[in-house]
């Protein structure tokens, strides 16, 4: 399926989706296509109770395949009606934040987030690893993030690699999630 037509199946016509970056991979993002970047696509996430759980950047062509209108998917569509009913769907009211995020592109998301300090997490083409923390600085080519932090809090004592992240490296960018969003709320009392 080429872009047209994934968008025009998908982009905002509230057609849950199961997102592989893998065919022969189990993983998956459940989510709902919500916007269309140049290179990447914006996903809402959600998570295995029915609830929102991130705003997710997926770049395309590391997309194997998106699937539909089957048992799961059906299955999660009764459990996102039954927590929308209960008004816990968005119980952090993260959807009101990203609201007021520029999403002209991927930078104009890094500047805003690095504005912020926001607390980001990464995939990259480089590497099999999971990136996150602070981002601290950016420019046109690349960007930096703080992990320190976050190991220590978390416990984690795996080897930072300090070193720039090159943008046209990020395979999928959380530019909002619960666990970071709360993370961050948790840095402001500390």
């Amino acid at each position: 399926m080429n872009d047209n037509e994934i968008c025009n199946k998908y982009l905002n016509k509230n057609n849950l989706v199961r997102v592989y970056q893998n065919i022969e991979d189990n993983d998956f993002l459940l989510g709902y296509l919500i916007d269309n970047l140049n290179q990447y696509y914006i996903f809402k996430s959600i998570d295995e109770y029915g609830c929102l759980d991130s705003y997710v950047l997926y770049k395309k062509d590391n997309i194997a395949k998106i699937i539909q209108d089957n048992n799961y998917t059906s299955t999660f569509d009764f459990f996102i009606n039954y927590q929308n009913s209960q008004n816990n769907f968005d119980y952090l009211h993260l959807e009101k934040i990203y609201k007021n995020i520029p999403k002209s592109n991927i930078n104009s998301i890094l500047n805003y987030c690095c504005e912020q300090k926001s607390i980001i997490t990464l995939t990259t083409t480089t590497d099999d690893y999971v990136h996150t923390g602070k981002l601290i600085n950016i420019n046109k080519k690349e960007l930096l993030l703080t992990e320190q932090e976050y190991y220590k809090d978390f416990g984690i004592t795996d080897e930072l690699d300090k070193s720039p992240i090159l943008i046209d490296d990020i395979l999928t960018l959380d530019i909002l999630n619960k666990e970071n969003f709360l993370y961050e709320q948790y840095l402001k009392q500390k």
